[in-house]
């Protein structure tokens, strides 16, 4: 069943397979560029880190970001075209987290029909649209955020692993690789598995308490001893980056976070709770039930004190609520398995799960509205785009190398409508130039600047760090010394209001219109 349930994600890979372009939408057209950096210049040098002078100001490629996705899509990219590796890649967690799921729940000793049920209940924290930007949910993937599904995937199966190897006496060889591959993955979700693993060491039956909290430090050690490749040197720069832990703020936390597709979650936890407590086998009087729901609410109480600390913490809120959510449906499987095993024995079961299947996969299918969408416009990729002969050209006319003066251009949601407004951070892709905003934006120390700049020749900038730097006005004059310090000598530009100002400007000529762009040169 779990299977099937994947399966119902398999009509996005049709239309990925149907393409050879790489993706766009949100950050997802961004990371296209350290995949090729890591394909055509990295690989072939013998490093899984090159230099690419393209964005930043240069950066050093999978440094300061996860690497575990990209070293798949290379794989990928070794039998198909590096466009399809690289759609085939942002969607892959997805089709495995059902199983995920269904993997963490059977390994940690839970009986049928608990981890199918907990296989169906994550489809509803997947298929969640009240949110696209943490992490965790399909939106969220589209939007660029694939990294962190990967990690919660590798989660689960940690978690599984690590309770099936306490469980029978078995040595942690398989848990500390998949811990280990969590951090490679993302680091926000890392950050729970030393809870983890305690709470399992501490919950799970098994040998003796000693036994199973020596097995639980060696997996954790060991997994963390193999990612050390990656964890070093990424401490050992990080003078060179700079923090960005942006609060999200909330308009309805509720709403914002807690979709009306979930609201089954806590209905059945309710339900299961009073159906539990009339049976006379509420949760805290029942063995395996006891210990794993405890230990599945000190991660939940981990990832709320995360949640909570997370502005003196210096990391982003937001990015501990996918965790919450998941663990609400493992819950939620555990409580519902429990009440309907103890209805009958397997074939009530049966009869009972194979509705509740049905009755999820309709479910999700009503209250599903914007993947199908996002999915089209995403995996069309950037031919599809109805501004992609201008952008082709535009494109040809700067087509040059990375010795030449830098291109920057005008932050605007115009840009859009090629298929994500962070377009021409892939000017080194297009172009074969340089340009100074990039997707990885704690790479290096010249990122507040280089955004505070970005204020001063937009009309709609982004300001990322602007509680540091502040958020100026456009004001192009008073730009051009730092656009010449930064090795700047073309603009792209699209508000009136800017070309107003070039226009008017002693300083800039102009080259060329493409579309909706202008195309400026520093006369000096």
């Amino acid at each position: 069943c779990a299977p099937l349930m994947s399966a119902t994600l398999l009509a996005p890979l049709v239309t990925i397979e149907s393409r050879r372009g790489a993706a766009t939408g949100g950050d997802t057209g961004s990371h296209f560029w350290a995949l090729w950096s890591l394909v055509h210049h990295g690989i072939s040098s013998g490093t899984l880190r090159p230099w690419s002078p393209g964005n930043m100001g240069g950066e050093p490629i999978l440094l300061h970001y996860f690497p575990f996705s990209f070293l798949l899509m290379w794989v990928l990219a070794l039998f198909v075209p590096i466009g399809m590796a690289f759609n085939l890649g942002t969607m892959l967690w997805t089709v495995f987290f059902p199983l995920s799921m269904y993997a963490c729940l059977r390994g940690m000793g839970n009986r049928f029909p608990i981890p199918i049920l907990g296989a169906a209940a994550g489809m509803l924290v997947l298929f969640n649209e009240s949110y696209s930007m943490w992490g965790g949910n399909l939106l969220s993937t589209l939007a660029g955020q694939f990294a962190h599904g990967y990690a919660i995937d590798f989660f689960l199966l940690g978690a599984g692993a690590l309770g099936w190897e306490l469980r029978t006496g078995r040595v942690p060889l398989l848990s500390p690789f998949l811990f280990s591959a969590v951090f490679l993955s993302h680091a926000y979700v890392f950050l729970a598995l030393p809870v983890l693993v305690l709470a399992s060491a501490l919950f799970l039956s098994g040998a003796s308490l000693t036994q199973r909290l020596r097995r639980s430090a060696v997996a954790l050690t060991v997994g963390i001893l193999l990612a050390f490749w990656f964890l070093v040197p990424l401490l050992a720069n990080s003078e060179w980056t700079t923090a960005f832990a942006s609060q999200w703020s909330f308009a309805d936390t509720l709403k914002d976070t807690f979709g009306w597709i979930l609201i089954p979650l806590p209905i059945l936890i309710a339900t299961s709770l009073g159906c539990l407590a009339f049976l006379r086998v509420l949760a805290l009087r029942s063995g395996i039930l006891k210990r794993q729901f405890v230990l599945w609410l000190v991660v939940l109480l981990f990832f709320v004190a995360l949640y909570l600390a997370s502005k003196p913490l210096g990391i982003i809120n937001a990015r501990s609520v996918p965790q919450m959510l998941v663990i609400a449906a493992i819950v939620t499987a555990m409580l519902m398995g429990h009440v309907v095993r103890h209805l009958g024995g397997r074939l009530v079961a049966l009869c009972h799960v194979a509705p509740l299947i049905l009755i999820t996969l309709y479910w999700v299918s009503v209250n599903t509205k914007n993947f199908p969408y996002w999915v089209i416009w995403n995996y069309s990729g950037w031919t599809a785009k109805a501004p992609y002969p201008q952008l082709n050209a535009l494109s040809s006319k700067l087509w040059g190398d990375f010795s030449m003066p830098r291109v920057m251009y005008e932050n605007s949601p115009k840009h859009g409508s090629t298929g994500t407004p962070r377009v021409f951070e892939m000017l080194p892709y297009f172009a074969n130039r340089a340009t100074l905003e990039g997707v990885y934006m704690q790479s290096t120390v010249l990122a507040p600047m280089i955004f505070r700049l970005q204020a001063e020749i937009s009309k709609e900038p982004s300001c990322p760090y602007g509680e540091m730097t502040g958020c100026p006005g456009f004001a192009l004059d008073a730009a051009i010394p730092r656009l010449r310090l930064l090795g700047v000598q073309q603009l792209i530009l699209i508000s009136p209001e800017m070309l107003s100002e070039a226009n008017l400007s002693s300083d800039v000529a102009w080259e060329g219109r493409f579309g909706d762009w202008w195309l400026f040169r520093l006369k000096e």
